[in-house]
């Protein structure tokens, strides 16, 4: 089940970390303001799996590189 609110934009609820996630997918929804990001993600320590939307600029550094380069990556 996908579960929609976090206490950090990517972070795991249940194990209160965001020390074991893996980003699944992001993607810019036409829909949403031009600063939101809709990612989906899971944490291999308990197998929670979350999908929201994220404002790009409360991303940590980290996940903000990733997210830039899977979003660079392919132009349609």
């Amino acid at each position: 089940m996908i579960q929609d609110e976090t206490q950090f934009p990517v972070w795991c609820d249940r194990c209160a970390t965001d020390a074991h996630i893996v980003i699944e997918s992001v993607r810019r929804p036409h829909w949403a303001p031009c600063n939101f990001l809709d990612v989906t993600y899971f944490c291999t320590k308990c197998d929670s799996l979350y999908e929201h939307l994220v404002k790009a600029d409360e991303l940590n550094a980290n996940f903000a590189e990733v997210v830039d380069g899977l979003t660079n990556r392919v132009r349609v």
